[in-house]
Order: C-alpha cells, then sequence, then structure tokens
C-alpha cells in the first residue's frame, strides 16, 4: 500500500495513530520509532468535557470553602482600608437597638468590639453591621435578632467607606452569646448596675411610668416595698415589640416579670427586653375598693401605689375645679382626686362639665400621694380617666 493511500490514515483511529511524516502505522506512540517525527496528540471532546466538568466542580468547593472558612477575628482599631471586603470575625456588643426596615428587608445594628478599640483612621469605635434579605428574614422567623446590650459574635464582609461598615451574608454568621439570666431585685440593680453592664437579669417590679413613643416603648419599673423606692428604666425597641414575638398585654399599675440585659443610659441603668416574649405579666391592675386604700393610706402614699378605683363624684373644689372628691360603695368616707393641670387642661369641656357633676360616676388610674400631710390619688395622663 502506497504512502498515498494511508494519507487518509494519518488521523487517530479507535486503535491508535498514523505518523504524518513516512505514514506508516506508530500505535499510541508520541514520537515515530521509524523516522523520529513528533506524532501530534488530539484530545477528544469527551475528555474535554470531563476536564471542564471537574474544573468547575473543583472551583465552586474552592469558594464555598473560602466563604465558610474561619475568618480572621480583629479589633475595631486594626480595621484598615486595605482590609476593604475582607471577610472578618469580630466579637463584641452591641450598642444600638437594632432598626428593621420592613419594606426593603434590611436590618441594621451598631456594635463594639469586646475593648471598646477606637479606629484612628476612620474616627469612630463601632461597626455598622448590616443583614439583606433573604438572611435579614430568616434571622426574624427564628427570632435571633440582638437587642442592646447583647454580646455578639458575627462574621461578614467589611465595606468601608468613611465608616466601617460589615454585611452578614448568611444566617449562622451571627451568633448571641447570653448567658443564664439571673433573678436579681430592682435594689441590687439600683446598688450594683456599674458592674453589671451587659449582663443578662430577670427582675419583676410594678409599672409605674408608661410612655408609647414612635418605634418604642420606655417604662420604669419598681418594687413597692423596696426601702430604696427606686425606679428602674426599662427601654423596648420597636424591633422587640414588633417583630419578636408576640407583646404581652401590660399597662400602668401592673406587675411583670422582664428578662433582659442591663445597660447604660446617661449615667443611669437600663433593662432592655430580650423579646416579647421575655415580658411576662404577674398581676394585672385591677379596680380596689376605696375601703381597702383609706385602711393603708401610709403605707399607698409613701410607696407611690398605683390604684385603679370605680369612683361617684360627691363634691369639687370650687376654685380649682381639677380637684375632685369622691366615694364608692365600700366606704362613707370621701378621697380627693387631684387631675394634674396639663391633663385638666387637655379636657374637652364635656369631660369637664362631667367631672364637675355631683353623681356622676367614672373610673380611673392614679397615683396614690401626700400632699401638704393629706392623702390623694393624682392623675398624671388623660389615658388615666375612664369617663364613659
Amino acid at each position: 500500500m502506497s504512502a498515498s493511500d494511508n494519507s487518509g490514515h494519518f488521523e487517530e483511529s479507535q486503535e491508535g495513530r498514523y505518523c504524518p511524516s513516512c505514514g506508516r502505522y506508530v500505535g499510541h506512540h508520541s514520537l515515530c520509532p521509524y523516522c523520529g517525527a513528533r506524532v501530534k496528540v488530539r484530545v477528544s471532546l469527551k475528555v474535554l468535557a470531563i476536564i471542564s466538568l471537574i474544573l468547575a466542580v473543583s472551583g465552586v468547593i474552592a469558594i464555598y470553602f473560602a466563604a465558610h472558612s474561619k475568618a480572621p477575628t480583629v479589633l475595631v482599631e486594626q480595621i484598615t482600608p486595605e482590609m476593604n471586603y475582607a471577610r472578618v470575625r469580630v466579637v463584641g456588643y452591641v450598642v444600638s437597638a437594632p432598626y428593621y426596615d420592613d419594606i426593603s428587608g434590611r436590618l441594621s445594628f451598631r456594635i463594639v468590639d469586646l475593648n471598646w478599640t477606637y479606629n484612628e483612621y476612620f474616627n469612630t469605635s463601632n461597626i455598622i453591621v448590616n443583614v439583606y434579605p433573604p438572611t435579614s428574614l430568616e434571622l426574624i422567623r427564628l427570632g435571633r435578632i440582638p437587642v442592646l446590650g447583647d454580646k455578639v459574635e458575627v462574621v461578614g464582609t467589611l465595606k468601608l467607606r468613611g465608616y466601617i461598615a460589615m454585611a452578614i451574608n448568611y444566617e449562622e454568621d451571627l451568633n448571641i452569646l447570653r448567658e443564664a439570666p439571673v433573678s436579681v431585685s430592682i435594689d441590687e440593680i439600683a446598688n450594683n448596675w456599674g458592674s453589671m453592664i451587659g449582663k443578662s437579669v430577670t427582675v419583676d417590679g410594678w409599672v409605674v411610668e408608661y410612655s408609647n413613643y414612635s418605634g418604642m416603648l420606655l417604662l420604669k419599673i419598681k418594687d413597692y416595698y423596696s426601702t430604696t423606692q427606686y425606679k428602674l428604666s426599662v427601654y423596648i425597641p420597636e424591633i422587640v415589640y414588633k417583630w419578636l414575638g408576640n407583646m404581652t398585654d401590660f399597662f400602668l399599675g401592673d406587675k411583670i416579670e422582664i428578662t433582659g440585659n442591663i445597660w447604660e443610659y446617661r449615667g443611669e441603668p437600663e433593662l432592655v427586653p430580650w423579646n416579647a416574649s421575655s415580658i411576662v405579666l404577674i398581676e394585672k391592675l385591677e379596680i380596689m375598693p376605696l375601703a381597702e386604700i383609706l385602711a393603708n393610706t401610709s403605707f399607698y402614699g409613701e410607696a407611690n401605689v398605683i390604684v385603679m378605683v370605680n369612683v361617684t363624684v360627691v363634691g369639687y373644689h370650687p376654685t380649682y375645679h381639677n380637684i375632685v372628691y369622691v366615694t364608692d360603695s365600700s366606704t362613707a368616707s370621701q378621697v380627693t382626686i387631684f387631675i394634674d393641670w396639663e391633663v385638666w387642661d387637655s379636657l374637652g369641656t364635656e369631660a369637664k362639665q362631667k367631672l364637675n357633676t355631683i353623681g356622676f360616676n367614672f373610673v380611673t388610674i392614679g397615683m396614690c400621694t401626700f400632699y401638704k400631710s393629706s392623702f390623694e390619688i393624682a392623675v398624671y395622663d388623660p389615658s388615666w380617666l375612664i369617663l364613659g
């Protein structure tokens, strides 16, 4: 067979290859054993596909492990502009109430490291932590949202502009490091709160102040039986009562138990509940007979106990119509109801006329107190008056 007859066999076959120079069959040799010419090796499409698949899988695995590898732990002071988009780990405290935008789904809060270090380049000790959907939605669903004073471990991607920010990409990259709460009294907090910052506690008391502002509830609770009569501030941000469980129905005068963190606000201790479920109603304020109050005026007046009474008007001050005299079916005695001037001025004409009408029956919440040694029940908010 001539070389020209074998020209069609210069390409690869299933059994091997032919030399492109002399045309002789060389099998799988890369060099022709007859003339020494180099025999070109052609890679099949099948082999290329297998190689491509291996490379693709290896790349995905590499990316996964890179994203989930243990990020280095840093302090705020160690962060530099060259670390933009670096994945790092910060352990510290939450120093702002988390904010959740239910339209965009963005969750954000601020943290400091455990040492409260200061970054000279960015002029801050804070890191703004941002969480976006779907991770933020999953954290909301799980109820895994930190509150002010929580110790946390955060892993995320640094986003450095004129400030330090960090984006959390995975639900498992936010860990709340809470200790088991310790049961304490309000007096213990009042006397030792400086050493209790960031501690988890459970405390109970009566709600003696209650304000509902846009985005937060502010309370003060106290123990009527304590010697100090200290009023502990309670801060409940919107995310707690709106997104972290169902808020207990409580109001002024109720006794509640709260589990949360001790933190500081303007030089005073503040209690921040972990979630809505960590506020438990112990005792609801109910209508109390005046006879019971009159039998304990010393205790009620000195402790400023909040009471609710169902009373009938028997008179009013001839000059100061915001001072009303009342009684109920439990006693023949009368009690003075003092309606704060701001509250009185906020009432409409009809309400004022009713309160100055002999025989008018109404329900009110009030604070027991003494004015010039005389016992009275004081009304400091229009919502305390239930006129029917």
